[in-house]
C-alpha cells in the first residue's frame, strides 16, 4: 500500500514538472503594437499603415478641440503628435490646415490657430506653403440644410418638452426616416 502511494506521488511530481516545462514557452513574436515609440519587433504591415494614415491626413487636413488642452490654446500630447505627422506631410505637399473650432470663443480659436502655425514653423515648414484657418474639416461633407437641421436638433434646450429632451425638427424628408 505504501509503495502504491509512493509511486502515485512520484508520478504526480513527474507530471507537474513535465507540465511546467511544457507550459513555459517563449512569448509570441508580436502581440500588439507598443503604445508609443518604436519596437524591436515592428509589425510587418507598419509601413503600409503609415501610408494609409498619411492619405487619411491629406484628405482630412484638420485639427479639432480634442487636440488641445480644454479651454486653453495649448496643444496636448495628441495634438503635438498629429501636428508632427502633419509637418512631414505638409513639408512634401503644402496646403491648408483647418481648425474646426466653430463653437470656440474667437480669442480661443485665434490662440489655437496661432499655436498650430508656431508648431509647424518650428518644424521647419515654409510659411508660404501652408495656411491655417478656422474652418470645417475637408471632405465631401453634407448638404448645408441637413447640417443645420441636425445641429439645431442636437442642441439642448431645457424649456422644451420631455424633461429637457427636445423632440427635434422633422428630418424625415431629408434623412429618409421619421421624426428624430
Amino acid at each position: 500500500m505504501m509503495q502504491i502511494m509512493r509511486l502515485t506521488m512520484m508520478g504526480l511530481m513527474v507530471a507537474v514538472v513535465l507540465w511546467g516545462g511544457l507550459a513555459c514557452q517563449n512569448p509570441p513574436e508580436r502581440l500588439n503594437a507598443p503604445p508609443q515609440g518604436s519596437s524591436e519587433r515592428p509589425h510587418p504591415m507598419q509601413d503600409t499603415f503609415a501610408y494609409m494614415v498619411d492619405n487619411a491626413l491629406l484628405e482630412d487636413m484638420s485639427m479639432s478641440a480634442v487636440h488641445f488642452v480644454p479651454h486653453q490654446p495649448d496643444l496636448n500630447a495628441l495634438g503635438a503628435r498629429r501636428l508632427a505627422r502633419y509637418a512631414s506631410v505638409l513639408q512634401a505637399y503644402g496646403g491648408k490646415l483647418r481648425y474646426d473650432g466653430m463653437d470656440d470663443p474667437p480669442e480661443l480659436a485665434a490662440g489655437r490657430i496661432e499655436q498650430v502655425k508656431t508648431f509647424l514653423l518650428a518644424e521647419g515648414l515654409d510659411a508660404d506653403r501652408i495656411e491655417v484657418v478656422q474652418d470645417l474639416a475637408s471632405g465631401k461633407g453634407m448638404n448645408a440644410t441637413e447640417a443645420i437641421l441636425i445641429r439645431e436638433a442636437a442642441k439642448f434646450d431645457p424649456t422644451k418638452q420631455g424633461a429637457g429632451q427636445s423632440s427635434g425638427p422633422d428630418l424625415s424628408g431629408i434623412l429618409g426616416g421619421g421624426k428624430s
